[in-house]
């Protein structure tokens, strides 16, 4: 398993979504490589090269476009998903300039009204978090209601297949229980399935330094 997730990262990417196009991207490319072959391979089975070429010319020229279409797709999604997390909002959401008349009604201290504002926001659209996330840190922030966010966090975790962001969420929630509930049941029970499920993260390291002191 771990030796899954490792190659998963390396050649295809840390975000699960990301993941599948990119082995949809792989696969289209060795199709193409595939058939480009079998075309050089006939055409040297009925004498039909260019003059001055050889069967070995044409694979290894279509083996080195094969190569760099690879290395394109991967390090393209590299990239992307190093602008995704500069841009990022306070939690990893993906935050902008549209949300920013609810943000003033947090600054006016009205953040149940906003809380409302950001579930309508959800509803509209359910493949952004960043209101649901922002909702979580309202809770964490401004109402120290420790408990609300940490459910909050969890929704999130428990509802998208992106990696980084469903363990952004379960280190959100980690973080919470730490500072302010260290002797609640349902930290352990949260740390044990993270510790199962994410051996070699940063934030299983930080729970192991926690429950070793």
């Amino acid at each position: 398993m771990i030796i899954f997730e490792w190659l998963q990262k390396i050649f295809l990417s840390r975000d699960e979504d990301d993941a599948r196009i990119v082995f949809v991207m792989y696969v289209l490319v060795t199709a193409i490589f595939l058939i480009g072959f079998s075309v050089i391979y006939m055409r040297v089975m009925n004498d039909q090269l260019e003059p001055g070429t050889t069967f070995n010319d044409h694979f290894m020229t279509m083996l080195s476009y094969y190569f760099w279409a690879i290395v394109v797709i991967r390090f393209g999604f590299a990239i992307i998903d190093l602008v995704r997390g500069f841009y990022a909002g306070p939690a990893g959401g993906t935050g902008s300039n549209k949300y920013r008349d609810i943000e003033t009604l947090v600054a006016k201290g009205l953040y149940r009204q906003a809380i409302r504002e950001y579930e309508m926001a959800y509803r509209d659209n359910k493949r952004d978090y960043y209101p649901l996330i922002r909702i979580g840190e309202i809770y964490r922030d401004y109402l120290s209601d420790y408990k609300s966010a940490i459910r909050k966090f969890c929704e999130i975790a428990g509802s998208t297949n992106r990696g980084r962001l469903k363990l952004r969420m379960f280190e959100a929630a980690v973080n919470i229980y730490r500072a302010n509930l260290p002797q609640s049941p349902a930290y352990r029970t949260l740390a044990s399935r993270l510790i199962r499920d994410y051996p070699r993260s940063k934030v299983v390291k930080k729970l192991k330094e926690h429950f070793t002191r």
